[in-house]
């Protein structure tokens, strides 16, 4: 008998939980016996996935607040990695909040995860040394906007 497929989904804002809402209904079609899990708010919640933690609930404003949530997303990753030991996950994907998931990326190919990306960071605009850690960290990155295929490209 085959094991169920256990998936991690991670995203930290309200357009992520509204996507992976979208992800999760359409994944449960293929793969109904499937387990999700992970973080994520209410919409995510309603499709079906299992929430071990929802930071939508919360939002930052200031430096203060931002503080704050770092030292959070430092407990949270060890928690998520606590989980990792309970429910192997066979993927996890991740929908925006490059800051926070590409430390869960991290985590992930430690332990031999495969990690997709979906809505890539904006790398392209600011930051060239996330998209080097994404060709590092990142199994397969689905880009939106089709300049950001041909930035990543040149990364792996």
């Amino acid at each position: 008998m085959m094991k169920k497929p256990v998936v991690f989904l991670s995203t930290w804002e309200f357009s992520g939980d509204m996507h992976g809402a979208v992800l999760l209904m359409e994944l449960k079609k293929l793969f109904p016996e499937a387990l999700f899990y992970g973080i994520g708010g209410s919409k995510m919640a309603e499709a079906g996935m299992e929430v071990i933690f929802d930071p939508t609930r919360g939002s930052t404003v200031g430096f203060t607040e931002a503080l704050k949530n770092l030292t959070k997303a430092s407990r949270l990753i060890k928690m998520i990695k606590g989980q990792w030991k309970q429910r192997r996950p066979d993927v996890v994907i991740w929908l925006d909040s490059g800051g926070f998931n590409l430390k869960v990326a991290k985590e992930a190919k430690e332990l031999g995860i495969p990690v997709v990306c979906m809505f890539s960071p904006s790398a392209w605009g600011y930051w060239q040394s996330r998209a080097v850690k994404l060709s590092q960290r990142v199994k397969l990155l689905l880009a939106v906007l089709p300049f950001e295929a041909d930035f990543y490209r040149k990364f792996g």
